[in-house]
């Protein structure tokens, strides 16, 4: 997968699954505007293969199409995501695409209309609208302080459902997941396990990702970084302590955290690539949670020019 690549990814990541022997692995990759063109070009080629396949491909094409546009609103969106589920789709199956909406300095209105852009843009008609009426009836379920983070459209899923992933203040969390569609009993054990993970301050944030086709909701995503990167392997060993993951993985987790240089070809300089951990999420689906691990780099001569958001839109 990593080798059928074009050179427009600026850094990439692994999804992990964890607490199970043999986890799997999904691939993500980060694009820049600038490799808008590209993305486009590259899109258009692979939708001429497989008809079953070729429809999302041409779906990230038109994105591609209209985010190179200076006059579209869709430009003022800095970099996107692509994830390859490497464990469960066939290889020439279209990424899914994350886009980032946490750049609009919390301006709710801006970043549903960018998301309503990337929907119009991607879609065709009858999908689109689809799409349109699933997303307003996630914006109405939330309250007005509930920023909006990400954009995802699961292209490489049979279904192709429309993601939002949402910032809700910790303290608001239990009452917008019943909101969602949660028994109250559901939204309180999940806000007492989400808290172990965030600040106990008020005005915590915690990143909320649901389908938005699937409301009530049947799944959920609770995305959570500890306070500070010295406190990874105290966090670590708590998820470890829940069998939320294993000793291996938590060892394989704190290691992965450093630099290395990589050599691509014989006669290639080599370059620093920068590994670090972003993100754990945990993923609550009729009742049972499981956590997946979020790990990156970056080579050097292609660092982020941005800030990182919350999390990384991947997954």
């Amino acid at each position: 997968m990593v080798t059928g690549l074009p050179p427009i990814y600026s850094t990439f990541g692994f999804e992990l699954h964890l607490g199970t022997p043999r986890p799997a692995i999904d691939l993500g990759i980060g694009v820049e505007r600038a490799a808008a063109p590209a993305l486009q070009e590259w899109c258009s080629r692979r939708a001429v293969g497989p008809p079953r396949h070729a429809p999302a491909w041409r779906a990230l094409a038109r994105f591609g199409a209209e985010w190179a546009r200076r006059e579209s609103p869709l430009a003022a969106v800095p970099f996107v995501f692509l994830e390859f589920d490497c464990a469960s789709a066939p290889a020439d199956t279209a990424p899914s695409l994350f886009v980032a909406l946490d750049h609009a300095e919390g301006d709710r209105s801006a970043a549903l209309h960018i998301a309503h852009r990337t929907l119009a843009g991607a879609l065709r008609r009858g999908r689109r609208a689809r799409a349109h009426a699933a997303r307003e009836r996630a914006a109405a379920a939330l309250r007005s302080d509930a920023r909006v983070l990400h954009l995802g459209l699961m292209l490489s899923r049979a279904r192709r459902p429309v993601r939002l992933s949402v910032g809700l203040p910790a303290r608001h969390l239990a009452a917008a997941l019943r909101r969602l569609g949660l028994p109250a009993a559901a939204a309180t054990a999940l806000r007492g396990l989400v808290a172990c993970g965030t600040s106990a301050e008020p005005a915590a944030i915690v990143q909320v990702d649901f389908d938005t086709t699937s409301i009530p909701a049947t799944a959920l995503g609770f995305t959570l970084q500890p306070p500070r990167p010295d406190d990874w392997a105290a966090w670590l060993a708590w998820l470890e302590h829940r069998g939320l993951c294993d000793a291996a993985q938590r060892a394989m987790l704190l290691d992965w955290r450093g630099a290395h240089d990589e050599r691509v070809g014989p006669l290639a300089a080599p370059v620093s690539v920068q590994r670090y951990l972003s993100h754990i999420k945990l993923v609550w689906r009729s009742g049972a949670v499981l956590a997946k691990a979020y790990i990156g780099a970056t080579p050097s001569p292609t660092l982020l020019r941005h800030p990182p958001p919350l999390a990384t839109p991947f997954g």
